[in-house]
């Protein structure tokens, strides 16, 4: 979990749009935004925007064709090779035991971890108070 905020970016019709954790407009300026528009029309990501930059970790959408119902490791693998295509950094590489272990020391930058479950599909949540049991956040704190 990088030290950000959770976003989705997405490309339409030459245009970047991205939002918030609640489907709001996302407020702050994003340096690598218009990079994503090399990508195919109508695609989009899940991610964090951390230090301006946006970073995704799961394709979504991409030429218009839902991803949704996917199983997670296709996402991710696909928004890996997507990122790479861009030239940026894949943030989200599963972490060594090691890794983990030195908890509060991988700050600033990564504030905790994702453990999500394998086979999981992608479920949008109806609200802020709502969880998703295929997915489980640890912060280091």
């Amino acid at each position: 979990k990088l030290n950000g905020d959770r976003a989705e970016l997405a490309t339409v019709d030459n245009k970047v749009y991205i939002q918030n954790r609640y489907g709001g407009a996302f407020r702050h300026k994003v340096a690598n935004a218009k990079d994503f528009l090399k990508l195919p029309n109508r695609t989009c990501f899940d991610g964090e925007v951390f230090k301006g930059n946006f970073y995704p970790f799961e394709l979504l959408a991409c030429n218009a064709v839902s991803l949704l119902l996917t199983e997670v490791h296709e996402r991710v693998a696909l928004a890996k090779d997507l990122t790479k295509f861009l030239g940026h950094p894949w943030m989200f590489d599963p972490p060594s035991l090691q890794w983990l272990m030195r908890r509060k020391t991988n700050l600033p930058i990564y504030e905790g971890a994702v453990l999500k479950k394998v086979g999981s599909r992608y479920i949008m949540l109806g609200s802020p108070s709502q969880s998703n049991l295929s997915w489980f956040k640890r912060l280091w704190a």
